[in-house]
């Protein structure tokens, strides 16, 4: 086997490959609530609001969007960055977590003694 042949013939098997991968990544055109990295929330808030179109099959609860649209969005929108200041971090500095942590929410409702005891 000579030299350009090994090489076509890797060429070819990468481009088989590369177009089976593709086919992957498209293959799973549509995102719902559930699997969006939007969250659940943000997802249906963007369906709702129109920022994206949604698609709701009958009979199911789940909201379909079109992962071509979801990553055009997800492009063109970024999240703020929290500014930290100096005074949070020494308000975090001095929290004393033993106090956190010995507070115990009461009970919501005493159980009722049965009679058949």
């Amino acid at each position: 086997m000579n030299k350009d042949l090994a090489i076509e013939t890797i060429e070819a098997g990468l481009t088989m490959m590369l177009a089976g991968l593709k086919q992957l990544r498209t293959g799973d055109e549509w995102v719902d609530q559930d699997h969006s990295p939007l969250g659940k929330r943000g997802h249906l808030r963007a369906v709702r609001d129109g920022k994206l179109a949604g698609h709701r099959p009958e009979g199911s609860r789940l909201v379909l969007v079109r992962r071509e649209d979801l990553d055009r969005y997800l492009s063109t929108h970024r999240v703020r960055a929290k500014r930290i200041d100096e005074k949070t971090e020494a308000e975090d500095d001095d929290f004393d977590m033993s106090a956190a942590l010995a507070f115990r929410a009461p009970p919501r409702r005493k159980r009722k003694q049965s009679s058949n005891a």
